[in-house]
């Protein structure tokens, strides 16, 4: 973690500790996660609670199911308790995109088609209650296709960067196709 998330987390626990409120169940690895992820997004270094959970499931001596649902909740009462609003959509992150795309080893110019995609889809409602990192990362795959990018990613790899499910990831692709000319940017060229 960036020193400026490392201080924000510290912040954080200092304004619980002054509200006396939460610290009770700091001994459990789900409140950590849960600062950490709140005070990434606050940075614009956004850690999702599926990566958090990914990265501390054995240490906790959990499932990483589990454990995403316990940040999750954690997340909700620490905001409410500090009266923080809700961490925002991933959707909306573009340094979360920027992210998945260097991780696919992707140009940079994919983001901000993708981005806009990503957002399309989930302002009209054609994603239904899909995970938001797998529109993502359908989004990328699109977007780098429709490039005619070098190295084209797979579901694959882009379910894995994603931390959803292949099928999962599928699925989104396969409500967004139909709709690609509506969701792409208006001056978006294909290669």
């Amino acid at each position: 973690l960036g020193k400026s998330v490392v201080n924000r987390c510290i912040g954080l626990y200092q304004d619980l500790a002054t509200k006396d409120d939460g610290l009770k169940q700091r001994h459990q690895a789900s409140w950590y996660c849960a600062l950490v992820h709140i005070a990434s997004t606050q940075e614009r270094a956004t850690r999702t609670i599926r990566e958090l959970a990914e990265a501390n499931a054995a240490a906790a001596g959990k499932k990483e199911a589990d454990l995403a649902k316990q940040i999750d909740k954690r997340v909700k009462q620490i905001s409410k308790t500090l009266g923080l609003m809700q961490p925002g959509a991933y959707i909306e992150d573009q340094e979360l995109m920027a992210r998945f795309v260097n991780r696919l080893h992707l140009s940079p110019q994919i983001c901000k088609p993708a981005s806009h995609i990503s957002k399309e889809a989930y302002k009209f409602g054609l994603v239904g209650k899909s995970p938001q990192t797998a529109i993502m990362a359908a989004s990328i795959l699109i977007v780098a296709w429709l490039l005619n990018a070098e190295a084209k990613p797979l579901f694959t790899n882009a379910s894995t960067i994603a931390k959803e499910p292949e099928a999962t990831v599928r699925a989104v692709y396969r409500y967004l196709y139909p709709h690609i000319s509506r969701l792409l940017p208006k001056d978006f060229v294909c290669q």
